[in-house]
């Protein structure tokens, strides 16, 4: 296990993102949740994000160069459930370790979706195995 200042984290923005960063992800996501494990093998979870996820717009958040969290989100829309136009954030990983990486990816993605006019994000998180819970959070200022 090891920790970085706050300083030297690092959240850049990739209109596309590559196999690189969903492959250090994979690792994040595969080491620290057991119902990945139960549900699919590595190599078989790896081929599913990549194919989800490659391509896609999204934040990765580093430090001192390691890859510790990274998301993955819609372009700017409006949404029936939702007034005003925001982003839906498709996927979300950060490691345990770094938990403050969390902070980061988010306030980059809000000072984004400001900086575009979008009101709002949506988020979902895992409640059981087979249920989910949707929640939307309007942005201020």
């Amino acid at each position: 296990m090891w920790r970085c200042a706050l300083s030297q984290y690092s959240v850049t923005y990739h209109k596309e993102l590559t196999e690189t960063p969903v492959y250090h992800c994979t690792d994040i996501l595969w080491s620290e949740n057991p119902l990945i494990r139960e549900q699919h093998d590595f190599l078989t979870y790896r081929g599913l994000l990549l194919e989800e996820v490659v391509g896609q717009e999204g934040l990765v958040c580093t430090c001192n160069g390691f890859t510790v969290g990274a998301i993955v989100f819609s372009e700017l829309t409006m949404d029936s459930h939702f007034p005003g136009w925001g982003r839906i954030v498709l996927y979300s990983v950060t490691s345990r370790f770094h938990p403050q990486a969390t902070l980061l990816l988010y306030r980059e993605l809000t000072n984004a979706i400001r900086r575009q006019g979008g009101e709002w994000y949506q988020t979902t998180s895992r409640i059981s195995d087979t249920e989910f819970k949707s929640k939307y959070r309007r942005i201020h200022g």
